[in-house]
């Protein structure tokens, strides 16, 4: 109860599920559809976090938060023999409420796509691709950001291998600033 410190109330809903879809939706002969997703997930996250007193020092349109949070996200997977493919999808938000930061909100859009190949029963091959767009309202500014992986994983031998990774990543942004 110091009235020279700032008190916050954080309120968090989270939500998720997974549902093993090929399993679910299996044919009338009992045999799996090969075209639906071994899996799908999907997950949800609120968070409302607010300044809930007003300490003297504190300039009231700038310095009392007032921030929600939202976070969306759906994964996909499928299996087929050696070749697994997973893709996800996320969504973030942030809006800012309090006085003065109105249009400080944030918008991050992201797709991302794995493809992991068993070559043989030593080698292994995974490559991935991701977009990223983050888009800041208060600056009118979007940046997108890709990025690539390719990871090797090579056994010679039953106690000898070679692991390897090499990713790339390329940003910019909408006024060219990047």
């Amino acid at each position: 109860d110091i009235p020279t410190i700032l008190k916050t109330r954080s309120e968090n809903l989270s939500l998720g599920y997974g549902l093993p879809l090929r399993g679910i939706f299996a044919s009338g002969d009992g045999g799996a559809r090969a075209w639906l997703p071994d899996n799908l997930s999907q997950s949800y996250l609120r968070s409302h976090q607010q300044g809930i007193n007003r300490p003297p020092s504190f300039d009231p349109l700038t310095h009392i938060p007032d921030q929600v949070t939202e976070n969306h996200e759906i994964s996909l997977g499928w299996t087929f023999s050696r070749v697994n493919l997973n893709y996800s999808f996320s969504l973030g938000e942030q809006d800012n409420r309090q006085p003065g930061r109105a249009r400080a909100d944030f918008e991050n859009i992201s797709h991302g796509v794995n493809l992991g190949v068993q070559l043989t029963d030593n080698l292994n091959v995974n490559l991935g691709a991701g977009i990223t767009d983050a888009k800041d309202d208060e600056q009118d500014l979007t940046r997108k950001t890709d990025s690539y992986t390719l990871d090797i994983d090579w056994r010679f031998f039953r106690r000898l291998g070679f692991r390897g990774s090499y990713s790339l990543t390329e940003a910019d942004d909408s006024r060219g600033l990047a």
